[in-house]
């Protein structure tokens, strides 16, 4: 449910075709220097970019196909061994080293992606940080302004969770907090994503959602929580408001500054509250056309018309 802020990945039928040829190419500027210039080294090249960009398990086919192409060229430059195996020995040293850099490389990319997760997430609750909510807040208003498609936001305040500190400790209200993500991510969908903004404050972002839509969703998000609350013994209540933007806010900062804007506003009403607000009003469909109906003719009128519409002899027959 918490949506990644990784651009989109390249498709992969292409960094395999980009890679077949770069494979290719290696080989044939290795055939072309002649068997006297080692240039195995070249054909890591191609390994890196399939591995890194489309996945250990296609790097692994792309060392492989490597080593093919390293045999064949070798075997095309007329090189000569005075034992048969010695060829298939020279193959299988750069197959290995072409399969342990392609091991190397897959666990570096997943070290590097475990790291970014870290930095861009609150490592208490594992929902994303302000700073990443920003970010992914931006991108989908230009989505929203973009499709003209409703953006809703729905900020969430814990009620008395300084209270649990004091009474029953910090390592409870921290379980508190990790409790809300873990409840909260179970009633949203993948494209929502939850990210905490404060001590105590919580964002969800909802792309495409009206206000229908995030009633239904708030309300199972309430509702789970509230009995997550009542089950573990915390005195935790939930003021929640809704914002459902059909203008659509010019930037993050923006949508930020109204959600705190109209959370100060529900707190002075009273708390464990859950306010819907609109921003702009919702398009109205145009109505269809209604399609022209011809005035019902009474049936005595239309059998009279056909009546005399026939030939004389033939409406004497039909009498």
């Amino acid at each position: 449910m918490t949506a990644s802020t990784n651009p989109q990945k390249p498709n992969t039928f292409f960094l395999l075709l980009v890679g077949l040829i770069l494979i290719l190419l290696v080989g044939l500027i290795d055939y072309l220097t002649g068997a006297e210039m080692e240039f195995s080294v070249f054909y890591l090249l191609p390994i890196f970019v399939v591995t890194w960009y489309a996945g250990s398990l296609y790097g692994l086919l792309a060392a492989i196909v490597s080593t093919v192409v390293y045999y064949a060229v070798d075997i095309l430059s007329g090189s000569e061994y005075s034992k048969p195996f010695i060829a298939y020995w020279n193959a299988a040293i750069p197959l290995a080293i072409f399969l342990i850099v392609t091991l190397l490389l897959a666990a570096l990319k997943r070290a590097y992606a475990r790291g970014r997760k870290l930095s861009l997430t609150d490592n208490l609750t594992g929902a994303i940080d302000t700073r990443s909510f920003s970010e992914l807040a931006t991108q989908e208003i230009e989505r929203a302004r973009v499709n003209r498609q409703p953006l809703t936001v729905a900020y969430l305040d814990l009620d008395a969770l300084r209270s649990v500190n004091d009474s029953l400790g910090k390592s409870v209200g921290d379980k508190v907090l990790s409790s809300v993500v873990k409840q909260a991510q179970r009633e949203l969908r993948d494209a929502d994503t939850i990210a905490r903004l404060g001590g105590d404050e919580f964002a969800i972002l909802m792309p495409v959602f009206d206000q229908e839509d995030a009633k239904e969703a708030v309300g199972r998000v309430q509702a789970r929580l509230l009995k997550e609350m009542k089950k573990k013994k915390w005195p935790i209540t939930f003021t929640i408001v809704v914002l459902t933007c059909y203008k659509i806010p010019q930037s993050s900062d923006e949508l930020i500054k109204r959600l705190e804007d109209l959370m100060a506003t529900a707190k002075q009403a009273g708390k464990d509250s859950v306010t819907y607000v609109l921003n702009g009003e919702a398009p109205v469909a145009a109505p269809a056309a209604v399609p022209e109906v011809a005035p019902a003719v009474p049936v005595a009128e239309a059998a009279q018309e056909v009546k005399q519409a026939l030939p004389e002899g033939e409406a004497e027959q039909k009498q």
